[in-house]
């Protein structure tokens, strides 16, 4: 074992076996970050784009559905399902809030969903956002942000016994 000079805790020394070298804790116990190989990381993410069009749109949530999906199909015969899905979030009074969502899922992807999701199933759900606007018959312009997820992974049924099945709807959407 060897001891930082910095900080009087230990810390195991793995370098000579190839794996990361163990660091001591920050002092007074905070965690400590590391931004060492950032820049290049996002040089690589960026490479080749151009300087107006580096941009990320990605969004993770894992929630539970409102209610079962409704399999509806576009003009064109696709398959598209939207979801209600829930998360929770404590507010400055350590409150819970939920956050609810709605998730777009196209062609393959969402017949699976309407097979398989019910209400109260928890969801991980990755995708982009998206918003969408329209004007009402009075007249009056509305939008929206809705998450068009590529990935849709079931967890857990209604009964809240977690145990999930882990089966995944990827997303093979029409743009």
């Amino acid at each position: 074992m060897a001891t930082s000079p910095s900080s009087r805790t230990a810390f195991k020394d793995v370098s000579q076996r190839g794996a990361p070298r163990a660091r001591p804790p920050f002092p007074g116990g905070r965690p400590r970050f590391s931004l060492a190989g950032a820049e290049s990381r996002r040089q690589t993410l960026l490479k080749g784009a151009a300087p107006m069009s580096r941009t990320i749109n990605r969004v993770e949530l894992l929630g539970r559905v409102r209610a079962d999906p409704e399999l509806r199909h576009t003009q064109g015969g696709t398959a598209v399902v939207q979801l209600r899905l829930a998360t929770d979030r404590r507010n400055g009074d350590g409150e819970t809030q939920t956050d609810w969502h709605t998730v777009v899922c196209w062609a393959k992807q969402a017949e699976a969903v309407d097979e398989y999701v019910r209400t109260g199933e928890r969801v991980y759900v990755a995708g982009r956002l998206q918003q969408q606007s329209w004007e009402t018959d009075e007249g009056e312009r509305r939008s929206r942000i809705e998450v068009h997820a590529h990935e849709v992974i079931f967890l857990g049924s209604a009964n809240g016994n977690g145990q999930g099945n882990g089966r995944k709807a990827d997303g093979d959407q029409p743009f």
